[in-house]
């Protein structure tokens, strides 16, 4: 009996991998193609040559796995394999041999595991990776990579702290801001609003250039007073 059912088992996973086999390898290619087609002009504005846009889609192709080309490929070739049992009375048979519609879809319940797994596995180790990867290779010859790694219009809540940072520019990479703006009240009720041209952050502080500093709002309403320096240290604790 158990002989019979190993060989009913490989014929059932037969039967379900051979189709998900191709519908993983059509899907595979379709995506591909149109995604390529849509970023053609990208790769010759970027320089890319063939293999480096052969590497961008090797790291982007397990999150296009993990969803949605893994599921729907998976439902598919299931629904196209219990069908073809159905056509042939392959299911009639099982049941009239004594096998139970649970013992049938053992099988399958064990694909759809190992895929979720997969697919898991794949979401925790790559997915969160990829994008950096991928615009990695996109920026490849885009010059220094301190020049690729500026981001626009950064903003930043301290809640502890009561502070709050707006960036034009900030690059993460070297730790330099453009045009910051840093404001943050205190328990008497005073703010302090400070304006920088530049900013960087070197040996555990921030050292703003051209600043400007402003009380808009004094204890016993004093009036707003405003200071201008050269450069200013700030020994926050924000990185």
């Amino acid at each position: 009996m158990r002989t019979e059912m190993r060989l009913l088992d490989r014929y059932l996973l037969r039967e379900l991998l051979i189709p998900l086999g191709y519908c993983l390898g059509g899907f595979l290619i379709v995506f591909c193609a149109f995604d390529l087609i849509s970023q053609l002009n990208h790769f010759q504005e970027r320089h890319l040559h063939f293999w480096e846009v052969l590497e961008y889609y090797i790291v982007t192709l397990p999150a296009m796995f993990s969803f949605p080309i893994g599921p729907v490929s998976l439902l598919l070739a299931l629904l196209y394999t219990v069908t073809d049992h159905a056509r042939h009375n392959e299911l009639t048979a099982m049941r009239a041999a004594g096998i139970s519609l649970w013992r049938i879809s053992l099988s399958y319940f064990g694909v759809a595991a190992i895929f979720c797994l997969a697919i898991f596995a794949i979401n925790e180790s790559w997915v969160p990776r990829s994008t950096d990867w991928a615009n990695e290779i996109m920026n490849r010859h885009q010059g220094p990579a301190q020049d690729r790694n500026w981001q626009t219009d950064v903003k930043f809540l301290n809640e502890p702290e009561h502070r709050t940072w707006e960036i034009y520019k900030f690059n993460p990479l070297t730790g330099e801001m453009r045009n910051p703006h840093i404001s943050w009240e205190f328990a008497d009720g005073s703010r302090r609003d400070i304006y920088a041209t530049n900013g960087i952050y070197t040996n555990h502080t921030w050292l703003l250039s051209s600043v400007e500093e402003w009380n808009p709002k004094t204890p016993r309403d004093q009036p707003s007073k405003s200071k201008k320096y050269k450069e200013l240290l700030l020994p926050f604790a924000e990185t």
